[in-house]
This record gives C-alpha cells, sequence and structure tokens, in this order.
C-alpha cells in the first residue's frame, strides 16, 4: 500500500509517470505467470495499486475543490493536441506554437477536439506509414541522442554568473557537452551490461520505467530532450549496477597490451576529431548582455506614443559594440541614444526596423543606458518581457513590470574558434592516462582478490 500511495503522488506530479504504475501491474503479471503468486495474490496486487491511486487522485480533487478549482472545460486543450503537435514533420515532433495556438483559438471544448482530430487524421495520411516510422525515429533521437537534456537550451540567461563564464560561454559549453555525453554514453553501455548480466526485480522495475515512458513521448505525445529527464536516475541506478560487473573482467597481459594500442588509436582519433570540430565551428559574436522572454513565450510589445520615451538600463558583462532589439515594423522616425554614465557612446536616427541591430565603438563593461525616443506622429513599438522581478538585480518587486526586450553582444570581424589545438591535447591526454590507469588497477586488482 506504501509502495502504491508512492507511486500514486508521483503520477498526481508528473501524469506522464503512470508509466510506473503500469511497470508495477507489468511486474505483478509477471510473477503470476511465472507461478510465483496465485490468482488470488495477483487481484490483490491490481486492486492495492487501483486504490491507492484512486484514493490519492480523490484527495487531490478534494484539496482543489476546498481551494475554490473550478474547471473550464472550453479553456482546457484536449489531449489530442498534443498528440496531433506530435505528428508534425516539421519540428521532429517537438513543440510548435502554431500548433498549440491553432487548437487553442477554438471556442469550444468540441471545437478544439474536432480541431485536433482533423490535424491528426491528414498528418497520418500525409506521412504514411513509412514517413510515420521515420518520424518516430526521429523523434526517438531527440528523446536519446544528445545526453544534455535541453540543459543549456533552457539556461542561455543569468542574472548573476562569473564574468569569466559570462565572456566564454561558448568554450564553457563546448567542453561541458563533451563531457555530459561522454558520461552519457558510459551509463548507457554499463546500463546494457546490467540489463544483460542481471535478472532481478530492480532492474525489471526500472527497464520497464524507461522502456514506458520512451514509448509515451516517442510514440504518442511531443517529444523534447528534457522530457529525457525523469530516466536519469533509473539510468544512473542501472548504470551503476553493470559497473559492478567490471570487477569480474579478467585481463590477461596480452589483453591490456591490445587495450593500451586500442586506447590510444581512439585517442589519437578523438584528438583529430575535436581538433576539426574547434577549427570548423567559429564565433563571430560573444553574448555580453541579454534579457528574453525564453524559448516558449510570445515576445510582448510595449508601445512607445508620439514624443514619448523609453529609457532602459542594460548590463554587459565584458566589452561590447552591438545591441540587438526586437521592434514591431515601422515608419515613424525614433532616435536611440546609448549613453555610459554621463558619456554618450553615440546616437542614431532612423525607423525602428532599421535601427534595429545597433553598432557603437567598443565600450568597457558595465551598465549602459538606452533611451528610444519616438520623433513620429504614431505609436511605435518593441519587444518586451514582463517580469515579477528586476533582470539586473533579481530582487522581487511589488506588481510585474516591463522591461526592454535586448542583446548585448561583442562582434569580431576575425571569427574565433571555440578552443585551441593545446587544450584538445591536455584533455585527451588525461583521459588516455586515465583510461590506461583504470585498465591496469582493474587488472592488479583482480589479481590481488583471486590470490586472497
Amino acid at each position: 500500500m506504501i509502495d502504491g500511495l508512492l507511486v500514486a503522488a508521483g503520477v498526481l506530479l508528473k501524469t506522464n509517470l503512470i508509466v510506473l504504475w503500469f511497470a508495477l501491474v507489468m511486474i505483478g503479471g509477471i510473477v503470476w505467470r511465472q507461478r510465483r503468486w496465485s490468482g488470488r495474490q495477483l487481484f490483490g496486487w491490481l486492486m492495492s495499486l487501483a486504490v491507492t491511486l484512486l484514493l490519492m487522485v480523490a484527495v487531490m480533487q478534494q484539496a482543489q475543490h476546498q481551494a475554490g478549482y473550478q474547471r473550464q472545460p472550453n479553456a482546457a486543450l484536449p489531449a489530442t493536441s498534443w498528440i496531433a503537435m506530435s505528428l508534425n514533420p516539421k519540428s521532429d515532433g517537438q513543440y510548435r506554437h502554431d500548433d498549440f495556438a491553432l487548437v487553442n483559438q477554438q471556442p469550444t471544448a468540441k471545437a478544439k477536439q474536432q480541431q485536433a482530430q482533423q490535424m491528426i487524421q491528414q498528418r497520418l495520411q500525409h506521412m504514411g506509414a513509412t514517413g510515420t516510422f521515420v518520424h518516430l525515429l526521429k523523434k526517438l533521437r531527440v528523446f536519446w541522442a544528445t545526453g544534455d537534456f535541453d540543459s543549456f537550451k533552457l539556461t542561455t540567461q543569468w542574472i548573476r554568473a562569473p564574468r569569466w563564464y559570462w565572456n566564454h560561454q561558448r568554450q564553457c559549453q563546448f567542453w561541458l557537452v563533451l563531457m555530459t555525453q561522454t558520461i552519457y554514453l558510459v551509463m548507457l553501455v554499463q546500463a546494457i551490461v546490467a540489463l544483460l548480466q542481471r535478472r532481478d526485480w530492480p532492474v525489471t522495475f526500472l527497464a520497464l520505467t524507461i522502456l514506458g515512458l520512451t514509448i509515451f513521448h516517442v510514440g504518442f505525445w511531443e517529444v523534447e530532450g528534457r522530457y529525457a529527464l525523469p530516466l536519469l536516475p533509473g539510468l544512473m541506478l542501472l548504470s551503476l549496477m553493470g559497473g559492478r560487473e567490471i570487477s569480474n573482467w579478467q585481463f590477461s597481459v596480452s589483453m591490456r597490451h591490445r587495450l593500451r594500442w586500442l586506447t590510444a588509436t581512439l585517442a589519437a582519433v578523438s584528438l583529430i576529431s575535436l581538433w576539426q570540430t574547434s577549427q570548423s565551428t567559429r564565433v563571430n559574436d560573444v553574448l555580453r548582455g541579454s534579457q528574453g522572454n525564453g524559448t516558449y513565450m510570445v515576445t510582448m510589445k510595449q508601445a512607445i506614443r508620439p514624443h514619448q520615451v523609453l529609457k532602459s538600463a542594460l548590463q554587459a558583462s565584458g566589452p561590447s559594440n552591438t545591441i540587438q532589439l526586437q521592434p514591431d515594423k515601422s515608419q515613424q522616425p525614433v532616435t536611440i541614444t546609448l549613453a555610459k554614465g554621463k558619456r554618450t557612446i553615440k546616437r542614431w536616427t532612423g525607423t525602428p526596423n532599421q535601427l534595429k541591430n545597433l553598432v557603437y565603438p567598443v565600450t568597457a563593461a558595465g551598465q549602459l543606458q538606452l533611451t528610444i525616443k519616438n520623433q513620429g506622429k504614431r505609436a511605435v513599438r518593441y519587444g518586451v518581457v514582463t517580469a515579477n522581478y528586476s533582470p539586473l538585480t533579481g530582487q522581487v518587486t511589488a506588481e510585474s513590470k516591463q522591461y526592454l526586450q535586448y542583446d548585448v553582444k561583442k562582434h569580431y570581424q576575425q571569427p574565433a574558434t571555440l578552443t585551441t589545438g593545446k587544450a584538445c591535447l591536455v584533455v585527451i591526454a588525461i583521459a588516455w592516462a586515465a583510461t590506461s590507469w583504470s585498465i591496469e588497477y582493474l587488472s592488479t586488482n583482480k589479481q590481488k582478490f583471486a590470490r586472497e
């Protein structure tokens, strides 16, 4: 009953964790098929799972009622809308705001349901059986392939961060991605070892849960790399179980010799590949400061009426010479002034679209003041962020305010590489030395344990 309550609580916290509940149901069925449970025991097991789930749902509904929550059927999106989004081949089944808006703009729950069903039918007919299979493979690649679970995509803005990181984000992320993907690959290999070597129920439960959530997002729901994050603890546990099997490996002298040559060859190939990647990927712009709504939010617009002035403070973490704004197209003239302290850096006059990218002399790090004055006879609009905190300090404000959306960058005439050949050599040398030491350590300790 306690296990059932824990799983039911997890399902209520995150609905797609229903795969945990199904995994327990399947394990009960497997035990019964192996004749380790009677039909009565299986019935009791299934009833306990059903009762605890229904009990938790009833408790949550009562809590919602006490809090004054009321459902709005005509405002809620049907589950089929997310299935329709998952079948969009243009995005490999990932989130698309236009798909969301197409269903959401329908006035009633029935109209929303009909629109979503129509999208599903049209997309399945368009792709056909072969196209649908290829589409699912692409979704599987999104779900499992990266190893960073969208962490870099979702953490692009910082209020406070070390200046060295702010000014070298691309270089830091280059090495962090390699590190996370290497660890991810090792975990996958060791998890496979655990699945092949062990037959106990914890392994079965983890494997069924991982398989269930994968089928859910790849087969039915829209997919994102971060949706695989709930699988990471289970993958880590399987990896640890598989890693324990490594102590049973035996390396003879000839095997150790061949492994040394293999690791040296792999190190050389990795060094060449890293160097080529670092040289082929060039950085023209370095981000010095940013304020945006994020990936999934629609840009808000603030109107500047005729002769009205909009002032905004911009924070630059390093030398900068470019500012990007998000204005609407307009033929009304505006005057934009950039200053630092009491010194005016540059002044521009033109239409908002002409002054979308502002170029100015290289200016040292610090706070910049940007002033936009509408010189026309009609309002102009600029992209802004609505927040309940100050983007400069992070301090929570009494009420939400709007802040100008911008990117402050340093543009280089000569593109820079993500890293250097020396850095690649040092990293590969350390990795090769650690691998060689691990092989030697495992072999000598295995011999030591055998003698004892």
